[in-house]
C-alpha cells in the first residue's frame, strides 16, 4: 500500500485485507454472493429523488479537528453529520475506556491493532477488521492490547457526550 494515503488509507487497507482473509474465523464462503445478491436491478443504487440537506464532504482523518482527549491515552477525531457521528479513535498501549453506556447506538470497528472489548459481561479480543454493534444502554469498555490501536466508532444519533466535549473545548479557545 502506498505510504501517502495517510491513516485513513492505511487503516482501511487493513480492513479490506482482513475481509479477504480465508482460513481463519473471518472466513465467509458466501461473501461474494452476498455482496452482489439483489443489487442488479435492485433499489440500492436508485437515482436521487429528493433534495440534499447539505453538500457531501471529504475529510482526511489526520486533519480532522478538534482532537478530543477521551481518557488518558485515548484520543478522538470526530466527523459530524446531521444524523450520525463518526469518531476515529487512537489508543495508546494499555489505554482503557472504562465501563460506560449511552443512549446512542454504536458501531465499533477495529481499524488497526488489537482491542479487548467488553459488551455487558462478555469480553472478546478484537483484531483489525473486526466489528461489533452496541445497542443503546449496553454497558461496554475497551482496552488496548499489545500496542497502539485505531478504531472507528459510528454513533446514531450523534453522541451527545462528544458534542458536549467539542462545545466545551471550543469555549476555551
Amino acid at each position: 500500500m502506498s505510504t501517502d494515503t495517510g491513516l485513513a488509507g492505511h487503516c482501511l487497507g487493513h480492513v479490506f485485507e482482513a475481509l479477504r482473509v480465508t482460513g481463519d474465523r473471518r472466513r465467509c464462503q458466501s461473501a461474494p454472493a452476498r455482496l452482489t445478491f439483489g443489487l442488479v436491478g435492485g433499489r440500492y443504487f436508485d437515482q436521487p429523488t429528493g433534495k440534499a440537506e447539505e453538500p457531501g464532504r471529504f475529510a482526511p482523518i489526520d486533519e480532522l479537528e478538534p482532537v478530543l482527549e477521551l481518557a488518558p491515552g485515548i484520543s478522538s477525531r470526530p466527523l459530524i453529520g446531521s444524523k450520525l457521528l463518526a469518531s476515529f479513535v487512537r489508543y495508546e498501549p494499555d489505554a482503557v475506556a472504562p465501563l460506560h453506556s449511552h443512549a446512542e447506538e454504536q458501531l465499533f470497528v477495529v481499524l488497526d491493532g488489537q482491542l479487548e472489548l467488553q459488551l455487558d459481561t462478555e469480553r472478546r479480543l478484537m483484531r483489525t477488521g473486526d466489528a461489533a454493534l452496541i445497542p443503546a444502554w449496553v454497558p461496554h469498555s475497551v482496552r488496548a492490547v499489545s500496542g497502539p490501536a485505531h478504531q472507528l466508532d459510528v454513533f446514531s444519533p450523534p453522541r451527545a457526550a462528544l458534542l458536549d466535549l467539542i462545545k466545551a473545548q471550543q469555549s476555551k479557545v
